[in-house]
């Protein structure tokens, strides 16, 4: 991103559904990938609102929203140790000192694999491309007999508990609002997912999602939405998992968000 940010034209944020989901090596303009896996929107805003001054040649800000994005907090959530990540080496400093978010160590097990691979095994513990795209979810490495698992996969993302859902209403708002001002266009999309996966969400759930996203929607002319749940476009190679697509897939909705938005 550093090296990149004075030419870049498009931008890519969310969870792992963006991670692996957008590649920017097939983006027509300039582009990087700044999702990862479990980001949630506090974070996308921050690094959106951190980059920005940089990114002065900013035409396209792409964000995905699943199921879960209004819902979660990382504090809470069985990964909250990645946001080590974010307040030991992205400048997020949201934490004290003592904090167990500014200790590698925090995560006793993340620690020790990082260790075993890279100074016992000597392999690269990088899992993404030099713009920023996941590389691990290929359709080489996927898991043909257990793939399809989304019953089992969904229980992680429906929420009986909407407590969260103002705060992270806010910080896409505010999203919504910067990019508006700075005259970038803001493209919220769902990413594809299988029917084992999509057929087991809570319907009120989706529903309530989608109406943050159409009163966004009215209030910003600059923001659009794309909802790719259950497109049929994309068929088992172009997944990895349930609700992850493969490099394939990839490819194939990369080249259909250039062609919907930016062409």
């Amino acid at each position: 991103m550093e090296q990149n940010a004075s030419k870049l034209e498009v931008m890519v944020l969310g969870s792992s559904h963006a991670f692996y989901g957008v590649n920017p090596a097939f983006f027509k303009r300039p582009s990087i990938n700044l999702a990862y896996v479990s980001q949630g929107l506090e974070y996308d805003d921050y690094l959106l609102n951190r980059y920005l001054p940089k990114t002065t040649n900013l035409r396209f800000v792409f964000l995905s929203i699943s199921s879960f994005s209004l819902f979660e907090n990382l504090e809470e959530h069985p990964e909250w140790f990645r946001i080590i990540n974010y307040q030991l080496y992205m400048g997020a400093r949201k934490y004290g000192s003592f904090s167990k978010y500014n200790y590698e160590m925090s995560h006793f097990w993340g620690a020790t694999e990082k260790i075993k691979t890279y100074y016992l095994k000597r392999e690269n513990t990088v899992i993404c491309s030099d713009l920023g795209y996941g590389t691990d979810y290929t359709l080489k490495n996927k898991n043909q007999k257990n793939w399809d698992n989304g019953v089992e996969r969904v229980k992680e993302c429906n929420y009986t508990d909407w407590k969260n859902i103002s705060k992270n209403t806010r910080y896409l708002e505010h999203m919504a609002e910067v990019c508006d001002q700075k005259g970038i266009q803001l493209v919220l999309f769902t990413a594809p997912a299988r029917p084992s996966y999509y057929n087991s969400l809570y319907q009120k759930q989706m529903d309530r999602s989608y109406q943050v996203i159409h009163s966004i929607m009215s209030k910003h002319k600059n923001v659009m939405y794309q909802n790719y749940l259950k497109d049929s476009l994309f068929v088992p190679d172009d997944f990895y998992d349930q609700d992850h697509l493969s490099d394939v897939g990839a490819e194939k909705l990369t080249r259909m968000l250039n062609e919907r938005f930016i062409e």
